[in-house]
Parts: structure tokens; C-alpha cells; sequence
């Protein structure tokens, strides 16, 4: 994708390999939309969020 391809766009990414990542490196990829162009990026809630949330919680 290039970014005249993202400009406008909604990037959802899931799979296997989204499933295998942490939520910061879920993160880091969503900025990475920005660099294409992308209005927004997404990744569904998954157990890695929610153990990331957990953590945090205050």
C-alpha cells in the first residue's frame, strides 16, 4: 500500500498474526497506518488487550 492507496481509507488489520501480537505493537502498527494516508487503523479487542487493560488498571 502506498500512501496515495491509504489516503481516506479505515485499516483494519486481524488474522493469526494480529492475534499474536502485543497491544503496544498493535499501536505501533496503527501509527504506521497514519504514514499511509489512513483516516484511521484498527485491530479487534483480543485477549492481548485485555491483559494490557488489566495491568494498567487503576
Amino acid at each position: 500500500m502506498t500512501v496515495k492507496g491509504g489516503t481516506g481509507a479505515i485499516i483494519e488489520y486481524f488474522g493469526a498474526g494480529a492475534e499474536s501480537m502485543s497491544c503496544t505493537g498493535k499501536g505501533t502498527i496503527c501509527n504506521m497506518g497514519a504514514e499511509v494516508g489512513a483516516t484511521t487503523s484498527t485491530f479487534g479487542y483480543d485477549d492481548s488487550m485485555e491483559r494490557y487493560l488489566t495491568f494498567y488498571e487503576t
